[in-house]
């Protein structure tokens, strides 16, 4: 199975079965993984004679791995302290002969709360080995996690390194959720595959850096939740362009966007677009917006619109006589929600979803929040369709609430994807994109684009690309993975806080160059 999988809990837990089929090998990789966690330990706390570490050591396997970590660490000179959630038969199997160099080992309930602030305080590293994929909600209310619970609040108010093990302990390897109190780790090492909640938020906060060892159990994954969105070689080859190439070879792209409150969507969509490499880009939109935008991007062309403000249903057949010439669509970036606006669209929709010869289209913005209002939603569209909304614009589509539509964010998007018939990608982060056959998620966090105007963005990028003939669900990828890296190149020289839409525009073509030079040292 690739290294990009991605597993949920019964998923990673029949691999490890088939990996760890006898005492011997489920020992011999227990062994192997507390060789990992006592050497990043060390490596990451600059390491000592006078290393002081405290480990938190649950019931499963976890535990054991965090046991024979302190084993190696205690031998190779560290002061090492165990705090057990329960009782454990099994400690002299974990620590053999270095029992007795154990600083400190006694289970938390035991220890009065002065104890454990006095050792928390005075560790260089804590290991958190108390749940791992074990934790769920069905336990939440139990008295063993109660306990754990009020030890990691403890914890994570200590400002020493914290490295988790498999999975940050509070965390719903599923879902992404968390616990009142989950570790906040600086560092995740995770065994086998990622987990699919560490790709959400807030999970995805508390992981820190992360590691993936697999330690054989990838070669027992035989089926998958999702995979890691990266950038395939396929869609790179059309970023490039030969000599001989001309205009003609790199598309033509309607896009259907803006209005008097929201012109600024169209400038980014289309400016995105033509970055993308579109060769030609046809603006869809009122006068008002038109002569904005041509204002800051000469090389567009536009459709002939009358006068107003909005778009209306004077303006369909104007659609209708041309749409047929575009290898691609962009609809609803700031064309907002006014009356005869909403019955364009709906109309648009109508005809597109059911004219064979429709090409790849991109609904956006406003133009979800119309679909929303047709009679009988959700229609069936078409696996040529790409829905991109937040996580507000799902929550009109799907009628539930943003809280049930971040705390679901997996399920929600592929219930909408089979719904429609469409492909379906929720942003956010962990941006999801999911379709009839495969789910592909971004494993990337970047703060920089929560900020007005990013989508516009993202949307001019995915119709830019599938001008050029990259497939749907290729041109989404491709485009979700540029986004991110530029807006985190915006991040690292502006800031988060600072980053504004038209910024990320900036560091777009250099990705694109960099994403093409590559490919041709491939090719």
């Amino acid at each position: 199975m690739s290294k990009n999988s991605i597993l949920d809990i019964a998923q990673i837990k029949k691999a490890e079965a088939k990996t760890f089929n006898s005492k011997k090998k489920l020992a011999l990789a227990i062994e192997n993984a507390g060789l990992i966690i006592a050497q990043e330990a060390s490596i990451n706390t600059n390491y000592n004679e006078k290393l002081s570490v405290l480990i938190l050591v649950g019931p499963g396997n976890n535990g054991s791995d965090g046991l024979v970590a302190a084993r190696f660490l205690a031998e190779w000179g560290a002061s090492v302290k165990i705090f057990l959630l329960k009782e454990r038969n099994d400690l002299s199997k974990y620590l053999k002969k270095t029992k007795n160099k154990i600083k400190f080992m006694k289970v938390v309930a035991q220890i009065s709360p002065t104890k454990q602030k006095e050792i928390i305080q005075e560790s260089d590293c804590i290991i958190d080995g108390l749940y791992g994929i074990g934790w769920d909600t069905n336990r939440k209310k139990s008295n063993l996690n109660k306990i754990g619970e009020q030890l990691i609040k403890k914890v994570n108010a200590n400002k020493k390194f914290l490295l988790s093990i498999d999975i940050p302990s509070g965390i719903n390897a599923n879902t992404g959720n968390i616990s009142r109190n989950a570790i906040m780790a600086d560092m995740t090492i995770t065994f086998g595959a990622l987990k699919i909640g560490m790709t959400q938020e807030p999970a995805q906060s508390h992981i820190g850096n992360l590691i993936i060892e697999t330690l054989g159990i990838d070669k027992n994954i035989k089926n998958d939740t999702a995979k890691i969105i990266t950038l395939e070689q396929s869609s790179l080859k059309l970023i490039t362009r030969k000599n001989n190439s001309h205009k003609g070879d790199f598309g033509k792209l309607l896009v259907i966007a803006g209005s008097r409150k929201y012109p600024g969507a169209a400038i980014l969509t289309c400016e995105s677009a033509l970055i993308a490499g579109t060769g030609l880009i046809n603006l869809f939109s009122t006068k008002y917006v038109q002569q904005s935008t041509v204002m800051r991007l000469p090389e567009i062309t536009q459709s002939h619109i009358q006068n107003g403000e909005y778009l209306n249903m004077d303006n369909f057949e104007e659609f209708i006589e041309n749409f047929n010439n575009f290898d691609a669509i962009v609809l609803g970036p700031g064309i907002a929600q006014n009356g005869s606006t909403v019955k364009l669209i709906i109309k648009i929709i109508d005809f597109l979803k059911n004219e064979p010869s429709t090409p790849p289209v991109v609904i956006d913005a406003d133009g979800l929040n119309i679909l929303s209002q047709i009679k009988k939603w959700p229609i069936k569209l078409s696996s040529n369709f790409i829905l991109t909304p937040h996580t507000a614009e799902m929550a009109r589509l799907m009628n539930k609430t943003t809280k049930f539509v971040n705390s679901n964010r997996l399920a929600i998007s592929t219930e909408l994807s089979k719904k429609t018939n469409s492909i379906v990608l929720l942003k956010g982060p962990g941006t999801i994109l999911a379709n009839q056959n495969e789910i592909l998620v971004s494993n990337k966090s970047v703060p920089s684009l929560a900020t007005a105007g990013t989508g516009d963005i993202l949307s001019g990028l995915i119709g830019g690309f599938l001008a050029q003939g990259i497939p749907p669900v290729q041109a989404a990828s491709t485009a979700i993975s540029i986004h991110a890296e530029s807006g985190l190149l915006a991040q690292n020289e502006i800031g988060a806080i600072a980053t504004k839409a038209s910024d990320i525009l900036n560091y777009l073509p250099g990705v694109i160059n960099q994403l093409a030079n590559k490919n041709e040292k491939i090719l």
